[in-house]
């Protein structure tokens, strides 16, 4: 059996390995998290628009209206998918379940409640022609589907982007870029 030298890895070159990966890592981490973030605002954009979308075509299903109302506290933004009245109470804080109570007239309008904490760093804020007097609420008035509430958006925003979803006469939702800094294939508002 012949002893030859036996070949490794020295120190330097270990402590070298691990200087070049720092390095790299610094340089794709914070490349990485904006990745997040911008995923997370399309995510959300996209379910809100998507909900728009199931509350017209529930108002053509059914011969009632469908109701979205928002709110917004120190904890989260939320918002309720109700049929029924516009003047019923519900109250996404309160969760599933939980948002619209039972009525002498039957069981709860809810059809969906939407919770999004504040803590995830995305805030959504809708508006209208006349918001104050919509009460924070658009509907979707059956069977004609046309929104209750003129000109009606919402703007998804985070830290470093925002996107907004509006809905055109007719109740059609669609997304576009407020100030144009989200880029990726988005229209400006």
């Amino acid at each position: 059996m012949k002893i030859g030298s036996v070949r490794g890895v020295s120190l330097i070159e270990v402590m070298v390995t691990i200087g070049v990966l720092g390095i790299l890592l610094s340089v794709a981490l914070p490349s990485f998290t904006e990745l997040i973030a911008r995923r997370r605002l399309q995510a959300v954009t996209a379910e809100i628009a998507n909900d728009l979308a199931f509350a017209r075509s529930q108002a053509a299903l059914n011969p009632q209206d469908v109701f979205l109302t928002f709110k917004q506290n120190t904890s989260m933004n939320c918002y309720t998918i109700q049929t029924g009245s516009a003047t019923a109470l519900c109250d996404c804080t309160r969760g599933a379940g939980l948002a619209c109570p039972a009525t002498q007239f039957g069981p709860s309008p809810e059809m969906k409640v939407m919770q999004l904490a504040t803590s995830t760093g995305i805030t959504f804020t809708p508006s209208a022609t006349n918001w104050a007097a919509a009460n924070n609420k658009v509907g979707f008035i059956s069977p004609q589907m046309f929104p209750s509430a003129a000109n009606f958006g919402i703007t998804v925003s985070n830290s470093t982007a925002s996107l907004r979803v509006e809905l055109n006469g007719i109740g059609r939702a669609s997304t576009c870029s407020p100030n144009g800094s989200f880029g990726g294939g988005v229209p400006t508002c």
